[in-house]
């Protein structure tokens, strides 16, 4: 338990009012060492999961055809493929979003390329919303200039002001409970993240109310990423007469 407690000891947090570069000399110099290997390996990985989950899931659906029940037995079996290989999946497209923040590997024609075939098969536009996801590290919760989670202002939810407060905050009251924690999130992955690609939602509400990451001259892109934007459009395309 000493020998716990000293190790403790040794990592005090930093002060409030430290710089950035003090919070980067604090991490220690291996974290920031990126490895093209050892990403491939995690892509390859992820790749022979998802093979086998539906490898399985097949063989599953063959051996419903002889299981009395067939109906609810082949549609558990598809269930709990759903879930798991959802899971996979979203490594799959975290690893696709690494490349995009040119984390995945010191090689940027790599990263793109990589980040381009593993964006597109999981319809996500991946030059476009590499270019407002940028901005939106840049300026996290910025009012003005956050692209992306804009806090909104009471007014923006219709609640009345503090000082003339009637109605429920029903996300306030609710926000820390289990159910109301699940419902968000299903929201959001199946909704908001469609939603905010298409419509901006969530996104700068004074941008055009045709704003979205498909149209090359949107507010969202400078006229030398239009090109960007064409071809991230074009990898949904062949995703999408690919099926």
């Amino acid at each position: 338990m000493s020998s716990q407690t000293s190790e403790l000891e040794k990592y005090q947090p930093l002060p409030i009012s430290c710089s950035l570069q003090d919070i980067r000399s604090a991490i220690p110099k291996h974290c920031f060492v990126r490895s093209a290997r050892r990403s491939l390996t995690y892509l390859l990985r992820d790749l022979v999961m998802a093979a086998m989950l539906f490898l399985l899931v097949r063989k599953w659906d063959k051996l419903a055809e002889h299981i009395s029940g067939t109906v609810v037995v082949r549609w558990t079996g598809w269930a709990v493929y759903w879930w798991f290989q959802g899971l996979v999946f979203t490594g799959i497209w975290v690893l696709g979003h690494e490349c995009g923040h040119g984390a995945f590997s010191p090689y940027p024609l790599l990263n793109d390329t990589l980040g381009y075939i593993i964006h597109s098969a999981l319809w996500t536009p991946y030059f476009s919303w590499k270019i407002s996801h940028h901005r939106h590290h840049t300026y996290h919760a910025s009012m003005e200039r956050d692209e992306v989670y804009v806090p909104k202002t009471r007014t923006d939810l219709g609640l009345p002001s503090l000082d003339h407060a009637t109605a429920l905050d029903y996300e306030e009251i609710l926000g820390d409970t289990p159910l109301f924690t699940l419902f968000m999130l299903v929201r959001q992955q199946l909704l908001a993240f469609p939603a905010y690609l298409l419509l901006n939602v969530s996104g700068q509400q004074r941008y055009p109310r045709w704003t979205n990451h498909f149209l090359p001259n949107s507010v969202l892109f400078t006229r030398k990423q239009r090109t960007a934007v064409l071809l991230s459009n074009l990898g949904l395309f062949v995703t999408a007469f690919d099926r």
